[in-house]
């Protein structure tokens, strides 16, 4: 007659082969003879923990650890099954009494580590076995997320020497580096790690937004797809191959909508529910939600939502504003927004699903969303229907969603013909945009030329709206006016190697690297604008123009060139220039494009009269005048609102 430990050892052996459902007849046939066992009662947890729900692992497990309270592999095997039962304090006491019986276990200790994010218990790990790539890894994580970069640096490259082929630890080292701007070694590093495992979605994502950084915005298209290929359920990935589509002039509006109804489909169609029903009077007073995500505070969308909410007649409308920004991030300008809300929600701390929830409980009627695909979405919450009306708002293009069925726009921002470039019905506004600066806004003067130096053009817009269409015409416009100089400026270009890339880009096109200065970003609010004096013309790139850098450019003064585009976002500059009067630089061929530039720079007194008059025009113009815009809004949001009382 067997032995338990014979028996065992059978179950074990055939455990370890990979035959589980005999391994775990055999342990429960154990079990059966005696329910306290502790080895049986171990390796069955085990096997449970390997293949089969968390609870019945921790049970198990747990039992075994009463019945033998000395064995340190059940305690760690338990703080594991906790660890996966989402239970990491619990886990961190098991593994704490797993080292209480066996103290040097270096896996055990950076296991800790790792379930408590405590440095000293990794540390202590690799004292113990100072050779672990993996444990040398999570330290660097550990560092990275502590502020040490240089720590990180040292135990990843540590990690390396060790272990050439670990793929995460290139995938950190990589992200270490692009944090301290050396983008183009860091894409390196990335492409190294999916090298090595084609599947690491993570790396390819990394990969992907730091090619955007740096200006290659078809390389970091590829990588997303990449992402997609191996794990399509990265909604977040998605969202950014979305908006990353915008910069390439191969793929027009009607390609991006047909991703955008594909991230429907995928992520936003299943989450559908009726929409919430208020009351279906067609002109009481409304109240309508703001989701402003980052927004909120000193940030892109600020400079319209901050003259909208502050001109809007609360007569007519109630204005709750639902902020996911983080109090560490509060401003001066967060603080203006909750003095001009009526009612102000904090919803950084809610999931999706939660927010929608707490949109329905405030009886929303139109939900306004002004933020869109970047990260921090709430597309999904939007998803859910929580209000009755919503609406693409502030337009950075198409949503693509069954449940966001309205969106604003202008003749020229969103014209005749447009109407196949977006899943929402249109309601055209006298200008779909509005602007008040955040900050003052200084005196530039004349530009270079009109001071006696060459003819400088100029683009601040990030590189990676730099397409090759884009330097082509730049090439045509310096070669119609050989003394003109060019002037670029964008967070890349502090990396000494990606302004190399770029400028080896511009060259391709025909553009002179010498006729170029690439400057990096200058965060200083202040010194960023006071660059616009030391450029005569701005020049829009294409196919997705200036926005915000459109509107900065008038306000100081400088003239700006735009082509008019195939998209949304190659249309801000038409819009924005008929506003202020300047139609003649609105262009719609890349021959005339070049032309406008080429005939102001050869007309000084033309563009000493424009940048005479250009601010003030600016400011007193329909861009900057909020209570049409605010008018205009309403008017919109009634009409929504009739056409959804209608359809009842």
């Amino acid at each position: 007659m067997s032995t338990v430990a014979e028996v065992l050892a059978e179950g074990l052996a055939h455990h370890r082969a990979g035959h589980l459902a005999e391994a775990r007849r055999i342990y429960r046939r154990v079990l059966a003879f005696d329910r306290a066992q502790p080895d049986a009662l171990h390796l069955l947890g085990a096997l449970e923990l390997q293949d089969g729900p968390a609870e019945l692992a921790v049970a198990l497990l747990a039992q075994a650890a009463k019945a033998a309270p000395l064995n340190a592999s059940v305690h760690a095997n338990l703080a594991h099954a906790l660890r996966r039962n989402g239970r990491e304090g619990a886990a961190a006491g098991a593994f704490r009494r797993s080292l209480a019986v066996a103290p040097d276990r270096p896996s055990v200790w950076a296991e800790l580590g790792r379930a408590t994010a405590l440095p000293r218990a990794l540390d202590r790990a690799l004292v113990l076995d100072p050779n672990s790539s993996d444990m040398l890894n999570d330290r660097a994580i550990q560092a990275q997320q502590a502020g040490d970069p240089r720590t990180a640096r040292k135990l990843l490259r540590r990690a390396l020497a060790l272990s050439p082929a670990a793929s995460g630890a290139w995938q950190n080292i990589s992200l270490v580096i692009r944090d301290e701007n050396r983008l183009m070694g860091s894409i390196i590093g990335f492409r190294r790690a999916t090298a090595l495992s084609p599947a690491y979605a993570d790396a390819f994502d990394a990969e992907g937004w730091t090619c955007h950084l740096a200006g290659d915005a078809p390389a970091a298209a590829a990588a997303y797809r990449k992402v997609l290929a191996v794990a399509p359920d990265r909604v977040d990935v998605h969202a950014n191959l979305i908006l990353t589509l915008n910069c390439l002039a191969d793929v027009g509006p009607e390609a991006i909508l047909a991703e955008q109804r594909v991230w429907n489909d995928r992520f936003a169609r299943p989450l559908t529910a009726s929409p919430a029903v208020t009351d279906r009077t067609p002109d009481r007073r409304l109240r309508v939600g703001y989701v402003g995500v980052q927004g909120f505070r000193a940030h892109t969308a600020a400079v319209t939502l901050l003259p909208l909410i502050t001109a809007h007649d609360r007569a007519a409308v109630e204005v709750v504003c639902y902020s996911d920004a983080e109090p560490a991030r509060a401003d001066g300008v967060t603080d203006r927004f909750k003095q001009l809300a009526d009612l102000w929600r904090d919803t950084g701390s809610l999931d999706d699903e939660a927010f929608a929830a707490q949109i329905r409980a405030d009886r929303i009627d139109v939900l306004a969303d002004v933020f869109g695909y970047p990260s921090g979405s709430r597309l999904l919450a939007l998803a859910r229907s929580p209000a009755p009306v919503q609406v693409n708002m502030l337009p950075m293009g198409s949503f693509g969603l069954d449940a966001v069925p309205w969106m604003v726009g202008d003749g020229r921002l969103t014209p005749q013909g447009s109407e196949s470039w977006f899943r929402e019905t249109l309601v055209r506004l006298p200008l779909a945009f509005c602007y008040w600066p955040l900050r003052q806004v200084p005196t530039v003067g004349p530009g270079p030329s009109l001071r006696g130096g060459p003819v400088t053009f100029g683009s601040f817009n990030q590189p990676a709206k730099l397409s090759d269409r884009t330097l082509g015409l730049w090439a045509r416009i310096l070669d119609a006016l050989p003394e003109a100089r060019l002037v670029v400026k964008g967070m890349a270009f502090a990396d000494p190697e990606a302004r190399a890339f770029f400028l080896r880009r511009a060259a391709q096109a025909g553009l002179d690297p010498s006729r170029i200065d690439a400057l990096a970003w200058i965060d200083d609010g202040a010194g960023h604008l006071a660059i616009y004096g030391e450029i005569d013309i701005a020049l829009d790139p294409t196919p997705y123009g200036g926005v915000i850098t459109t509107c900065e450019a008038l306000s100081l003064g400088v003239p700006v060139v735009t082509l008019a585009g195939d998209r949304l976002l190659g249309r801000y500059g038409a819009t924005l220039l008929h506003a202020v009067g300047l139609d003649a630089l609105v262009a719609e061929t890349g021959e005339a494009y070049v032309g406008a530039a080429v005939a102001l720079a050869r007309d000084p007194a033309r563009l000493a009269g424009i940048r005479a008059t250009l601010a003030a025009r600016f400011l007193a113009s329909p861009i900057c005048d909020a209570e049409s815009y605010a008018r205009s809004i309403e008017s919109a949001y009634r009409q929504m609102w009739r056409s959804w009382c209608a359809s009842a």
